[in-house]
């Protein structure tokens, strides 16, 4: 006897499920068997992802201390993404680099021996730790991802990042908004500075240029983001435990300057920002 044979009072709860259970789906009057395990596959392959969509908003009442705000919303008719814990989360470019990383298994034939080997990584989107994996306290959300420190190298030397928000809830209602507070002036550093200090927002005006924060950063004068949206992946696989929508446009922040002082930290999505500073997001749009 399977569930096909049972009454609906006599069928199990859900949690009582096994993978391999046999349960009975009615879809326009025909019913078929299909396992547990099978069916949560294809409720995956089914469950649509909206993409974030990107708003940017110029401080002019001051409520920022004058630098910009970015929010995300998302579009559409299907909802049923909402049932599995939607967060938007943040995504910062960061160039090819090479990677030093321990060899699992030390002296192995394999890596000839040593005890660390180098990965080299292409340019890519990373998704930084969100608040260095800490719970920010009842009701907030903090996923089992990403629960590293965020560390730099800066002069030779490790560096702790200030503690940075990555991770927020996707409001309930399409095209409502939710404000990203991304406190942009934590991915910039005056030329000195360690990675554990921060710049303040109240510190501008300044008379120097704040550089980006970050190994690799190079000479870059901006910082690049993403956003998508992240979902619990409802087939529950440990391989895999989050579905990801497509990426958000490309936008950047960087110190915009004022008769000479550097007064804010200004937002721009790609086609808004001024034709020079397009030219140098061209190859972040296309990663």
């Amino acid at each position: 006897m399977n569930n096909s044979d049972k009454k609906i009072t006599e069928l199990p709860i859900a949690t009582e499920l096994q993978p391999n259970d046999v349960l009975a789906i009615v879809q326009n009057g025909l019913t078929s068997q299909v396992s547990l395990a099978t069916l949560r596959e294809e409720l995956k392959l089914q469950l649509s992802v909206p993409q974030a969509r990107i708003k940017v908003a110029r401080d002019s009442k001051g409520l920022n201390d004058g630098h910009d705000t970015v929010f995300a919303s998302w579009e559409g008719s299907d909802t049923n993404f909402l049932k599995f814990n939607p967060e938007f989360w943040l995504y910062r470019y960061r160039k090819a680099d090479v990677a030093k990383l321990k060899n699992p298994i030390k002296g192995s034939e394999e890596n000839g021996g040593k005890d660390t080997f180098y990965l080299a990584r292409k340019k890519r989107f990373v998704h930084p730790s969100h608040m260095h994996g800490k719970d920010e306290g009842p009701g907030k959300s903090v996923s089992n991802l990403y629960r590293g420190e965020q560390i730099v190298v800066i002069d030779g030397e490790k560096e702790l990042l200030p503690a940075r928000a990555t991770e927020w809830p996707v409001e309930k209602v399409p095209y409502r908004e939710t404000l990203l507070s991304i406190e942009p002036w934590k991915y910039f550093k005056l030329k000195g500075q360690s990675g554990q200090e921060t710049l303040h927002p109240k510190e501008f005006p300044l008379e120097r240029q704040p550089v980006p924060k970050g190994a690799h950063s190079g000479n870059a004068r901006m910082v690049v983001f993403k956003v998508r949206i992240a979902i619990d992946n409802p087939a529950n696989d440990p391989k895999q435990p989050k579905l990801f929508g497509p990426f958000s446009e490309t936008f950047i922040f960087f110190p915009h300057r004022v008769n000479g002082r550097f007064v804010n930290l200004k937002c721009y999505l790609g086609e808004e920002a001024a034709p020079s500073l397009r030219r140098r997001m061209k190859e972040f749009t296309k990663t």
